[in-house]
């Protein structure tokens, strides 16, 4: 993590035993990404019409825990993963979403990525 954080003091989640103590996240030879996924859901309207719960649509949001704090509290910090039809959703569930997006995941640990990425500290 790159938050310079105080002992004892528990800001996050990740200031934690279970991130500490945890083989992936808490090893300071690894650099991992910690992903925090978001579910809401969004009520799409016409205004010439008064029903506003036709059209719903599910987003999925996540940020990367692995950045400062002051940057995660920045919307431009908040990607969207995926939108769906609520209705679909309520037929099949979340497993087609969750599975494409673990399939993203697992494709990005066997190749990975490059980048320029500027330090962060």
């Amino acid at each position: 993590m790159f938050d310079k954080r105080k002992p004892g003091i528990y800001t996050d989640f990740c200031d934690g035993d279970s991130v500490s103590n945890h083989p992936l996240f808490g090893s300071a030879d690894k650099f991992s990404l910690m992903l925090q996924l978001f579910f809401d859901r969004l009520g799409t309207t016409n205004p010439l019409r008064g029903q506003s719960t036709i059209n719903n649509v599910g987003v999925f949001f996540y940020t990367v825990k692995n950045l400062p704090a002051k940057h995660n509290s920045s919307f431009a910090n908040v990607h969207l993963l995926a939108l769906c039809n609520m209705e679909d959703l309520k037929v099949y569930g979340f497993n087609p979403i969750s599975e494409k997006f673990v399939a993203e995941i697992i494709n990005l640990q066997q190749f990975g990525f490059e980048a320029d990425l500027p330090l962060l500290y």
